[in-house]
């Protein structure tokens, strides 16, 4: 099996006209509340590709937010801090982390969580 990463419904669909004998299992993309590249997902899934989420928690200061705002945003924070996702948090007494972890998870997303502190 063979995975990709960041790869696009473009990416993807020119893999099949290139005549690949095997399609990739996952995709590791962005994807959180906040970044869903509906396109992508959605050829992923027709295509059986799993798709593996790596900054399920906004991707921080690598973000596209970030990127996007040139350095301004951090997708973590964004997240982390939105009033939708504080809301439920609340409403069910779960971090504020724990609760994107499980959106992500209720979407069919393979989840892969990542730190940038060492105790977590």
């Amino acid at each position: 099996a063979i995975g990709v990463s960041s790869f696009t419904a473009s990416h993807l669909q020119q893999l099949i006209e290139d005549g690949i004998d095997v399609l990739p299992m996952v995709n590791q993309i962005e994807v959180h509340p906040l970044y869903q590249p509906k396109e992508t997902i959605d050829f992923c899934r027709k295509h059986g590709i799993v798709v593996e989420a790596y900054s399920p928690l906004g991707g921080g200061s690598a973000s596209n937010a970030a990127r996007a705002s040139e350095g301004e945003l951090d997708g973590t924070r964004l997240l982390l801090r939105h009033p939708s996702v504080q809301k439920v948090s609340e409403e069910t007494g779960k971090t504020t982390a724990q609760v994107l972890l499980r959106w992500a998870l209720q979407q069919d997303f393979m989840v892969i969580p990542r730190s940038s502190k060492p105790a977590r």
